[in-house]
């Protein structure tokens, strides 16, 4: 797969749904995600999927390139979650993660790279 210079692949990216549940038992608390599978061109159609689903704006936007989850947020707002949290988030959607590109700043509409980073890779 060729890479584009910002170091993201070479393919259109994709908008995910992504829901969370608050979950509680005798073993604790926390959160768990889910996804219905729907890949759309833009954040737009993901955002009127999201608001089909839950009737509401209580859900997430992904943002892949291919099964990579590269972007999280709440509609066209980033959620600067750490990246072992976005990765858990992906591994439980049945996405991979790479940091690489999770450092990158995209665009709201078409989620194309822009020319510079959030921040350089963490190598914690």
């Amino acid at each position: 797969m060729r890479k584009k210079e910002s170091g993201a692949p070479n393919i259109d990216p994709e908008f995910i749904v992504i829901i969370a549940s608050a979950w509680a038992n005798s073993s604790g608390i926390g959160i768990g995600y889910s996804w219905d599978g729907e890949r759309f061109n833009n954040r737009n159609d993901a955002i009127r999927h999201g608001m089909k689903l839950r009737g509401s704006d209580d859900f997430n936007i992904g943002q892949t390139y291919g099964d990579d989850l590269v972007w999280f947020g709440w509609m066209d707002r980033r959620i600067n979650e750490p990246e072992e949290t976005v990765s858990e988030i992906a591994k439980e959607i049945g996405l991979t993660f790479d940091p690489r590109w999770y450092a990158l700043e995209y665009s709201k509409a078409y989620g194309h790279p822009k020319a510079t980073a959030l921040s350089e890779p963490r190598h914690d």
